[in-house]
């Protein structure tokens, strides 16, 4: 009679999809054993090899087995399986897994998952497909996983795609991962794509994020695009304080049929709540377009690339470590053509100087120390002159003369006149004491000075014939309402 001989176990899926390496090495060799002893020839010298045991002394090598002796034939069919290729290729293979204790506690404490789901659903107005797969595995309080799943959806509407692939990696409170997802929308009337990339770790209350991501969309009367960009660092201090810090980047373009149009980009670090940043930004309605540059900061300023450090134009919004004001801080300014309300200017080099309208009067002052003595009696004569000056004061020029003289002798008079051009525009007598030197002033006021170049002379002299002489040490002249 003919006997079958079935393999003993039913063939194993391939092996190459396992990830770990431990467990793929694991499931090579229990499909090598599985290939052996699911041949005939093996099969059928197993039976008959523990036929022949059982038969010659109830499984003990050698013996011979009585009439009707089943556990002798059992006994040895399991002497003969301990002894076999597949027992010992599996042993070899469970010895090799990393995992601490016995092979019974080494098999439990690895644990793989390989999972897809597919389901389609459709009617007659819609059809949607999705699929979902997980790789897992976990190991001795570790996790690995990766997770796409795609869906796709059609509608008479409306056509859609939605894509997403995260991996996850964990061991206790550490973890870092990856996240992608993209989108796609379609209607009669608009379009859309979206796509966002994130990665982040986290170890404990520390944890870090970058993320990037774009959009575009577009209709019948308008399409816009936007990207952004965001790094991010939090961590978590002992005295139970958080800090963070982040960092942004987004630009934003829209166009319309109607004449409006957007252009911007901004960039923003954000230091634990104290933001800075600068944006720059182009807008138009029709024909009219406006751009704007604006920067938040504590302090801008332009320098010079290369080895050597000049910094040339400063603007400062508040006040610096050394004290300086909020200001605009230039070491050199060439200005072609400036517009200034006021001025405060230490020290100016000026090539010519015109004031327009008289708004602002700058003195033309001379002085001189003759060290003179002026006789009893004497006419007035020349003794300084400011000038050349240039006079454009409608209102009038006011002539300041500062004398210091004393009398030799008795009290006289001190006489002051003050000419233009050679013209008397003016006398005056001051009284001066005997053997004493004083400080005379005299004011005079010019009323209706000609315009162009003028010259203002002051003369000194005696009026009493009796008294002086006056001796004069200092004089001087200054003429308010004109420029040089």
């Amino acid at each position: 009679m003919a006997v079958e001989i079935k393999p003993a176990v039913q063939s194993l899926p391939a092996t190459t999809a396992i990830q770990d390496p431990a467990a793929r090495r694991f499931a090579d060799a229990v499909t090598q054993a599985v290939q052996s002893i699911n041949s005939a020839e093996f099969a059928a010298q197993s039976l008959v090899t523990a036929l022949e045991q059982g038969l010659r002394g109830g499984g003990v090598p050698g013996a011979v087995a009585a009439d009707g002796d089943e556990g002798g034939i059992t006994a040895g069919m399991i002497s003969s399986i301990l002894q076999s290729r597949l027992y010992q290729a599996l042993g070899r293979a469970i010895e090799r897994i990393p995992v601490p204790g016995t092979v019974r506690e080494r098999i439990a404490a690895l644990e793989t998952g390989l999972t897809t789901e597919t389901s389609v659903r459709a009617t007659e107005r819609e059809m949607v497909v999705q699929q979902i797969n997980a790789v897992v595995a976990r190991a001795a309080g570790a996790e690995a996983g990766l997770y796409p799943e795609a869906l796709a959806r059609a509608t008479a509407d409306e056509a859609m795609t939605s894509q997403i692939d995260s991996a996850v990696s964990r061991i206790g409170v550490a973890e870092a991962g990856l996240l992608s997802e993209q989108n796609t929308r379609a209607t009669s009337d608009t379009a859309l794509v979206q796509a966002i990339n994130t990665m982040w770790a986290m170890t404990g209350t520390s944890n870090a994020l970058i993320q990037t991501g774009g959009t575009v969309q577009t209709n019948w009367n308008w399409a816009q695009a936007n990207w952004w960009n965001t790094l991010q660092a939090e961590v978590f201090t002992s005295g139970g304080k958080t800090i963070r810090q982040a960092i942004s980047q987004e630009a934003e373009i829209r166009s319309g049929t109607d004449g409006h149009l957007l252009a911007q980009y901004t960039v923003k670090i954000d230091n634990n709540g104290y933001v800075s940043g600068f944006g720059f930004a182009s807008s138009a309605n029709n024909d009219l377009s406006y751009s704007e540059f604006y920067v938040r900061a504590d302090r801008f300023a332009i320098g010079s690339p290369g080895v050597s450090r000049r910094v040339p134009f400063v603007v400062l919004t508040s006040a610096d470590a050394d004290g300086n004001p909020p200001g605009v801080y230039m070491d050199d300014a060439f200005i072609k053509n400036a517009s200034i309300k006021q001025a405060k200017i230490g020290l100016a080099a000026v090539d010519t100087l015109r004031i327009g309208n008289n708004a602002v009067t700058v003195p033309v002052h001379t002085e001189i120390m003759p060290d003179r003595a002026i006789a009893a009696g004497t006419d007035p004569s020349f003794f300084t002159s400011v000038k050349p000056t240039y006079v454009q004061a409608p209102n009038g020029v006011t002539i300041f003369v500062n004398v210091t003289a004393g009398s030799l002798g008795a009290i006289t008079n001190l006489w002051c006149r003050v000419r233009r051009n050679g013209a008397i525009i003016g006398d005056q007598l001051s009284t001066v004491g005997a053997l004493i030197t004083e400080l005379h002033n005299f004011i005079f006021f010019d009323r209706t000075p000609p315009s162009g170049e003028v010259t203002y002379s002051v003369e000194l002299g005696d009026s009493w014939p009796t008294g002086g002489p006056v001796h004069v040490s200092r004089v001087s002249v200054v003429a308010l309402g004109s420029m040089k």
